[in-house]
């Protein structure tokens, strides 16, 4: 009877003990709810004195993306190599990190800072949509318009994961079914390393230093709609690539981009 009692109690307490923890968590989750109604009060007036609307959409709570090296990988550039011409052929090494690929269709060459191009002479394609999807499906490229099968020309960003790498595209061209050329940017993601900043802007951060820029420079922005974290491709010295953290930031006329670690804004 006594342990019956005991195990009650404990029973009891552990119910007040969990009801009083579910309140606390409550608490700062309204506290937290009320913090962000406030800065969004806030930020929204500041926008408002300053003639420009702030989307009720935007993100606020999007987190900053920490900045990567990046290192080359010979591996994978063969396979998108082998996946143009259509078949594996072993690369050869043109000085200054340039490797080459040729084939019967011509020849694939890559470069240290990332870019490749290809420009092939009567390679048919059954169906240049098709083969552009599958392409961008196997190395992580994402369509920047719906792909068409009457369309000539396709553009596609890579993406790291979830985020853009907004300046490494490639673009297919086609003539009467055809590749004629392609030329963008590759970046393998099987290894990075990242990078120490000194700072890491939020979005309520980037949005003031938009504002900065656009009060100093005059240029045209009477709304924002968006910002998101994406990545910039940047190449350093002795071939070193490295993806430097930024938020996009898309507004009426423009398109922005502020660097997460020194807040600079520069204009698409």
């Amino acid at each position: 009877m006594e342990s019956y009692r005991l195990k009650n109690i404990v029973i009891i307490i552990l119910l007040i003990l969990n009801l009083f923890l579910a309140s606390l968590l409550l608490n700062f989750r309204l506290q937290g709810t009320r913090a962000r109604q406030e800065m969004m009060e806030q930020l929204n007036a500041l926008f408002t004195s300053n003639a420009i609307s702030l989307s009720d959409d935007l993100d606020l709570n999007a987190a900053p993306l920490t900045s990567l090296s990046v290192q080359r990988n010979l591996e994978e550039e063969s396979a998108i190599a082998a996946m143009l011409l259509g078949v594996a052929v072993t690369a050869e090494h043109q000085g200054g990190g340039i490797y080459s690929y040729a084939g019967s269709y011509g020849t694939v060459h890559f470069r240290s800072n990332g870019n490749f191009d290809y420009a092939p002479v009567n390679q048919r394609i059954n169906d240049p949509a098709d083969f552009c999807e599958t392409f961008c499906e196997t190395y992580g490229y994402v369509p920047t318009d719906p792909l068409s099968s009457s369309t000539d020309s396709f553009t596609a960003t890579q993406y790291l994961g979830e985020h853009a790498i907004y300046n490494a595209t490639v673009t297919f061209q086609f003539n009467n079914g055809y590749l004629i050329a392609l030329s963008g940017s590759y970046i393998s993601s099987s290894n990075t390393t990242p990078v120490a900043a000194s700072s890491s802007l939020s979005t309520v951060d980037a949005l003031v230093q938009l504002l900065d820029y656009r009060n100093e420079t005059g240029v045209v922005c009477n709304s924002i709609q968006e910002i998101l974290p994406v990545y910039e491709l940047q190449s350093g010295p002795s071939a070193s690539l490295q993806l430097t953290a930024k938020w996009q930031i898309t507004a009426d006329a423009y398109q922005y981009y502020v660097d997460c670690s020194t807040g600079a804004v520069i204009r698409a």
